[in-house]
């Protein structure tokens, strides 16, 4: 064979193997794995729209039937409003619709964030296909659970939190209409297999935006919030962050002015003034930005107070959590008060408010883009030096 013949199979099988590494992600090589997917769950494995605030010392659970023998070890839940005491979850089988006999419990953890969080099964438990089962969690704080709406699903009662799960659960005293994000799942390490390829090309990720603190959901609902009111709501700082800028989501436009600020806590209620933004006022639907007169420190672990104040009839986006938003009448003037008004009632509506860093994150795709003329790039220089 001419040596022209096999610089161009040579370039040909470069180009394919190119090619397919661009699509799985990685780059030419010997000695990379594959990954098997072994999962199996039972419940609920959707990021929950709308929000359940679940009370302490209350037990929740909610019945699933099995789709296939599996063993699972771990539980996870997603919170979508953060607490300060212990929370842990447990499987218990099925007694003709009602919960039955304990079967397996998780370990116990304490002033769990937003978002999913992970519980370990004390071990493995068997689920066999076609049978039902309770999944339940059980906490001494109040905490806030994503869900979705399910009618009478999530049978409740009061059940003094202690360090053991009981043999059979308290009978239920309602059934509420909400399916929290909870499941029980079969985390198996992935079995690696043989795979023709090796050194592993970086995978673009986004830098970081910051830290936020509040609810940054797209509310399903609409909160019809009153002229010179104040709403206030309670939030817990998830790590040290700085913010500067405050954003929420406006369901309605209004005429009048609006500005939000921040407030320090005083034992679960606003304590004073820390920061206020610009005001703003025309404002139409969507997301809102306020930016702080300057930027304000916040501390991992302390509670802060999100409020919103306003001279015009707005609604703002919301989903529904008993009793988390607080209101009273407050005449809007140009400054903010040292020390909020009492209040004068509590809202089971949670705004799409939160305080942010206000930093850009770089764009994955731009990432991407960048990365494979990169790599169009070598492919060009590795022809040239094919036909010199």
């Amino acid at each position: 064979m001419s040596k022209t013949f096999m610089r161009n199979i040579a370039y040909v099988l470069l180009v394919v193997f190119s090619l397919a590494a661009l699509a799985g992600g990685f780059s030419l090589g010997l000695n990379s794995t594959a990954v098997k997917a072994v999962n199996e769950t039972i419940g609920y494995t959707t990021d929950g729209a709308s929000s359940d605030g679940v009370a302490l010392n209350y037990y929740n659970a909610i019945r699933y039937q099995a789709s296939t023998n599996m063993s699972v070890n771990q539980m996870k839940i997603k919170i979508s409003a953060a607490g300060t005491g212990k929370m842990k979850c447990a499987i218990y089988s099925d007694n003709a619709g009602n919960p039955g006999t304990f079967l397996k419990g998780t370990d116990e953890k304490t002033a769990l964030g937003i978002g999913w969080q992970t519980f370990n099964l004390t071990s493995a438990q068997s689920l066999t296909s076609g049978t039902y089962y309770w999944l339940v969690s059980w906490r001494d704080s109040n905490y806030s659970i994503a869900a979705d709406s399910a009618v009478g699903v999530n049978f409740y009662a009061p059940m003094t939190y202690t360090a053991s799960w009981p043999t059979n659960l308290p009978a239920k005293q309602g059934a509420a209409d909400f399916r929290h994000s909870f499941y029980a799942i079969a985390a198996a390490t992935p079995t690696p297999t043989t795979a023709p390829t090796s050194t592993p090309t970086p995978v673009p990720t986004a830098t970081p935006a910051g830290g936020t603190i509040g609810y940054t959901t797209d509310g399903a609902l609409s909160d019809g919030v009153a002229l010179n009111y104040y709403n206030a709501i309670r939030y817990q700082a998830s790590s040290n962050f700085s913010v500067n800028q405050m954003r929420v989501k406006l369901s309605a436009a209004g005429t009048g002015k609006m500005k939000c600020a921040i407030y320090s806590d005083n034992a679960g209620n606003p304590g004073n003034f820390l920061m206020g933004t610009a005001e703003k006022s025309g404002l139409g639907t969507g997301w809102q930005t306020f930016s702080l007169t300057s930027a304000l420190s916040l501390t991992s672990g302390s509670y802060y107070w999100l409020v919103s104040w306003r001279d015009g009839n707005y609604s703002i986006a919301a989903d529904t959590s008993t009793g988390c938003n607080w209101y009273a009448p407050l005449t809007y003037a140009a400054s903010w008060p040292t020390n909020l008004p009492t209040k004068q009632g509590t809202g089971d509506y949670r705004h799409s408010f939160y305080a942010t860093s206000g930093a850009t994150p770089t764009p994955f795709r731009q990432l991407q883009h960048r990365q494979q003329h990169q790599h169009q790039q070598q492919l060009q220089h590795q022809q040239q030096l094919q036909h010199q």
